[in-house]
């Protein structure tokens, strides 16, 4: 949001102006917050998804290093007009300019922001799947709030918006901004952010296996592959192989047991559920 204020701080400057060496001036300036915005963006659904890049430089540098580039040649415009082609008033009025945009524009600051957003938008439908229920309401409104800037800037590339030559996307951010305001000060939801359930999962020390009623396995964990003598990738969908487990656990719904493990004299202490799906989660 820091990024979204400088971007329309520049785009204030710029639309005051009414010399043209100033319009480009100030435009420049804006950049530093257009090119920066997309990226913070994927950062935050990266990190709301528990994906963790600040810590691995080289990504964040390679993440970064597109939108340094298009600063650059946007600040040295006037010697290849890669960025900007030409400039001519908009037919609206208003102090408004009409950029034409050079290759440099579509592939590097279009192109590459719209990558940055989609990527950030699918982590953000990725956090509906993986997570609980009671925490989608907070994936949902992030989503939504990440719709009014793709709208406002398909509005102004494609030439749609009323006004030629005012780009609305730094509004439509700050209407994300506005989602996120409410989100973390009223709702605070924000705060809660869900843990990765398949984290814990797999992080947890007692062995956990899901089989079925022919008891094939469903899903392990890395203990329970452990106890079993096999890596996870090979137990999962094959029959248990631990036959003499299987009439205890199907014969009721809830077991607390303690089993020998045959020819081995290890004592397992088994908890066996009995879902009413037909998978059956036993963690030993």
């Amino acid at each position: 949001m820091a990024a979204v204020a400088f971007w329309a701080g520049g785009a204030m400057c710029e639309l005051s102006a009414t010399s043209l060496a100033a319009k480009i001036f100030w435009s420049k300036v804006e950049y530093i917050g257009t090119l920066g915005t997309p990226v913070l963006f994927l950062l935050l659904a990266l990190d709301y998804n528990h994906i963790d890049l600040m810590r691995r430089r080289y990504w964040l540098a390679t993440l970064f290093a597109i939108p340094l580039t298009c600063l650059l040649l946007a600040a040295g415009n006037e010697y290849h007009h890669l960025v900007w082609t030409s400039y001519r008033p908009s037919p609206s009025g208003y102090n408004l300019l009409i950029y034409g945009h050079g290759p440099v524009f579509w592939l590097g600051v279009a192109g590459y922001s719209y990558l940055m957003m989609l990527l950030g938008s699918l982590l953000l439908i990725r956090s509906l799947h993986y997570y609980p229920a009671h925490f989608r309401g907070q994936s949902i409104t992030l989503m939504l709030s990440a719709v009014a800037p793709w709208l406002g800037n398909i509005l102004y590339l494609s030439g749609a918006f009323p006004l030629r030559g005012l780009d609305p996307t730094p509004h439509s951010f700050a209407f994300t901004g506005m989602v996120f305001a409410i989100d973390l000060l009223y709702l605070r939801q924000l705060y809660l952010v869900p843990v990765a359930r398949t984290r814990a999962f797999e992080a947890m020390g007692d062995g956990i296996v899901v089989v079925d009623q022919q008891l094939r396995i469903l899903d392990i964990n890395p203990s329970g592959a452990r106890m079993l003598g096999k890596p996870a990738r090979q137990l999962q969908g094959n029959a248990l192989p631990a036959p003499w487990l299987g009439g205890a656990m199907l014969e009721k719904e809830s077991r607390h047991l303690e089993l020998m493990v045959p020819d081995s004299g290890i004592i397992l202490d088994i908890r066996a559920y009995r879902a009413g799906s037909p998978a059956i989660p036993a963690c030993w």
